[in-house]
């Protein structure tokens, strides 16, 4: 995810999502993102997504 967000994290989150080269992995992230914008609706919060990256996570950690 983390590389994914380093390689295309500056586009609209809709493109973003369509560029996840793995289907499963892809199809995962609508239906969570989908989840998430219902329950903002219900409780009447404005809903606000943001791809930024920390910049002090561990490039040279675990890569799954």
């Amino acid at each position: 995810m983390m590389r994914w967000c380093d390689q295309w994290g500056s586009r609209p989150l809709d493109e973003f999502v369509e560029l996840i080269t793995y289907d499963q992995a892809r199809e995962y992230i609508k239906r969570v993102l989908a989840i998430y914008a219902r329950y903002h609706h219900l409780y009447g919060q404005p809903l606000e997504l943001s791809l930024a990256v920390n910049p002090h996570y561990l490039k040279d950690g675990p890569d799954y």
